[in-house]
């Protein structure tokens, strides 16, 4: 490999000057764009790559981020298209600013201190730290990544640290607005009641707001745990008389919303005939069910890649002007899985 005394000895100039063009620092010495054009053409040809480590140390920067993923029981990156989607937003933003990426925990659950390790030991500049709701329990070491950190995903007070997160909230309150505009008035929910993750809690807290304010029917029995599904408390909801049993159901996300239309056929109910069902996430899987998911989309790409940027722009600056909360809005994503409210004299 050429070493900087070399490239120096091609390009007619000295090992100072070499170092201040391919190491990008300042320095004290003043090198003119021709001379740069000469070291730059010198170290392509001799195919010269600098010390990284020597570099960094230089600069005081890795120019790398770590990603850290909440652990949750059989969860981590690459679980779903949530995640990957979040990701490229996130390598979007790395790759416009020249920063490299270290994922921290891909599958195997690792303590949050592994996040304070790499900024001590200098292997990361900061930390995106990727559904920190996913255990409520999980404790993040807040004094020393103060100013290194963002957090992307519900779960966490805005006040702790930067969060750039989903609004579960408007999200329920346009689900049950599209679905009263089709004329629906006894709506179910179904969403994970028991130890939620933060997204799910919201949800549920969202969708029983907006039906308290849209002055709707709030029946208990009508908010059901994804693990019911497959129980009889699910059918012994739906399979009561038309005139009873809900006519639209809103799932925590699309999976269980497919989950929720196969359970539907077993009962002999139509869907969107006789019960609509939206889901949450816009997932793949929407375009493959039969019929084709109703959703909610959520602007993942966008939602790592601002929290990156942020990232990076705060590096190094005061923690205290640092403490914003980025609620990204939802759309709704119309298929065949929702429709008018039934006739319920032609439903039974």
């Amino acid at each position: 490999m050429a070493t900087l005394k070399q490239i120096a000895q091609e390009a007619g100039c000295s090992v100072g000057v070499a170092s201040v063009v391919l190491n990008q620092s300042q320095g004290n010495i003043g090198v003119s764009a021709a001379m740069r054009r000469r070291v730059e053409r010198a170290a392509e040809k001799l195919g010269y790559a600098g010390n990284f480590a020597a570099s960094a140390l230089k600069r005081q920067s890795t120019r790398t981020l770590g990603l850290y993923v909440a652990p949750r029981p059989g969860g981590g990156l690459g679980a779903g298209s949530f995640e990957d989607r979040m990701l490229h937003g996130i390598e979007q933003a790395c790759v416009a600013n020249e920063y490299d990426l270290l994922i921290v925990n891909m599958s195997v659950e690792r303590d949050p201190e592994v996040c304070v390790r790499l900024i001590r030991q200098g292997r990361v500049d900061g930390i995106i730290v990727m559904d920190p709701g996913r255990n409520l329990r999980t404790k993040y070491p807040m004094a020393e990544l103060s100013g290194r950190v963002v957090f992307l995903g519900a779960g966490m007070p805005a006040s702790v640290a930067p969060r750039f997160a989903f609004d579960n909230h408007a999200a329920m309150a346009l689900t049950v607005a599209h679905l009263r505009a089709l004329g629906h008035r006894r709506i179910a929910f179904v969403g994970q009641l028991h130890d939620p993750l933060a997204d799910c809690l919201e949800r549920e807290q969202g969708f029983r707001s907006a039906i308290e304010q849209t002055g709707l029917p709030a029946n208990p029995e009508w908010v059901l745990d994804h693990g019911d599904l497959l129980q009889p408390a699910f059918s012994d909801v739906m399979g009561a008389p038309a005139h009873c049993r809900p006519t639209a159901l809103i799932a925590l996300n699309d999976i269980a919303a497919a989950i929720a239309c196969r359970e539907l056929r077993k009962l002999g109910l139509h869907v969107p005939g006789q019960i609509s069902v939206i889901g949450v996430d816009d997932s793949t899987i929407c375009e493959f069910t039969s019929p084709s998911l109703t959703s909610i989309r959520h602007p993942l790409e966008d939602m790592g890649r601002d929290a990156t940027e942020h990232l990076i722009a705060g590096l190094g600056k005061a923690a205290d002007a640092r403490a914003v909360k980025g609620r990204f809005p939802p759309v709704l994503v119309e298929r065949e899985s929702t429709g008018p409210a039934p006739d319920e004299k032609t439903t039974e």
